[in-house]
C-alpha cells in the first residue's frame, strides 16, 4: 500500500465486487480500491477465457479456493467438493457459462421475513433484466439492454429432442403426474424444476463471457463528466 486514500474498500474481486468498483467508481469523485487474494484473470490465460478448458480450472489450486463441504449424513459421510475461484472474477471465471436465475420461491420466501419485504421476485426482476442482453429479445421476464449477453443453448442431438418430447410443456403442476417433471419454456423462466435448454453467457468469438468482463473493474480514474 502507498499510503493513498480510499472512498470504498471492496475485500474479493468477484462478480459482485467488480460489479459494485464499476458502479461506485461511476463518479470520477470516488477512490475505490478492490482487494482480490487470487491471482488476475490475465488475457493470455486460456484456461481462464477457453470455455472447454473448464475441467482444467475447478480443482487447480491456481484458480479454485477448492472447499469441500462437512460430511454429509445423506451421502454416507462424504464430503462434496465446492469450486471457488480463486482469481479476478471469482467463481464466473472458471464457471460452464450456465446463466441461471435463483429459484423464485426462494425470493418468495426471503421476502416473508420482516424488513424482507422488497426482496420477492417482483421487486428483484427489474434488475436481473437490466444485468441481460437475451438474444431471443426483451420481454416480461428479460432484459434486452444489459451488459451480459444471453443465448439459449442448441441441444440440437436428436437424443435432446426425443427427450425433451416425452416431457409434457405445460407449467401447471396440476396437469403433471405425482413427481413429474416438466419443460420449460425459454420465455418463462419462473419454473423452479424442470427440463430445459439452459441460458448461456454469450461465448464472443470462441471466448468465453465473464460477466466481471461484462461489467468492468476499473483500472485507472475515469475521466470527469461534462
Amino acid at each position: 500500500m502507498d499510503g493513498s486514500r480510499y472512498d470504498y474498500v471492496i475485500v474479493g474481486g468477484g462478480s459482485a465486487g467488480c460489479v459494485l468498483a464499476n458502479r461506485l467508481s461511476a463518479d470520477p469523485g470516488t477512490r475505490v480500491l478492490v482487494l482480490e487474494a487470487g491471482r488476475s484473470d490475465y488475457r493470455w490465460d486460456v484456461l481462464v477465457h477457453m470455455p472447454a478448458a473448464l475441467t482444467m480450472v475447478i480443482g487447480n489450486p491456481l484458480y479454485d479456493w477448492r472447499y469441500v463441504s462437512e460430511p454429509e449424513p445423506g451421502l454416507g459421510g462424504r464430503r462434496v467438493a465446492h469450486g471457488r475461484g480463486r482469481l479476478l472474477g471469482g467463481s464466473s471465471s472458471i464457471n460452464g457459462m450456465i446463466f441461471q436465475r435463483g429459484n423464485p420461491l426462494d425470493y418468495e420466501r426471503w421476502a416473508a421475513d420482516p424488513g424482507m419485504e422488497t426482496w420477492d421476485y417482483a421487486h428483484c426482476l427489474p434488475y436481473f433484466k437490466r444485468l441481460e442482453t437475451c438474444g431471443a429479445g426483451a420481454d416480461d421476464w428479460r432484459g434486452g439492454s444489459g451488459p451480459i449477453p444471453l443465448e439459449r443453448g442448441p441441444a440440437t442431438n436428436p437424443l435432446c429432442g426425443a427427450f425433451f418430447g416425452r416431457v409434457p410443456p405445460d407449467h401447471r403442476r396440476e396437469r403433471l403426474p405425482p413427481g413429474g417433471l416438466q419443460r420449460l419454456r425459454p420465455d418463462h423462466p419462473l419454473g423452479p424444476t424442470g427440463l430445459g435448454r439452459p441460458c448461456l453467457c454469450a461465448p464472443g468469438e470462441g471466448a468465453a463471457a465473464e460477466p466481471h468482463r461484462a461489467v468492468p473493474l476499473p483500472r485507472a480514474p475515469r475521466p470527469a463528466r461534462g
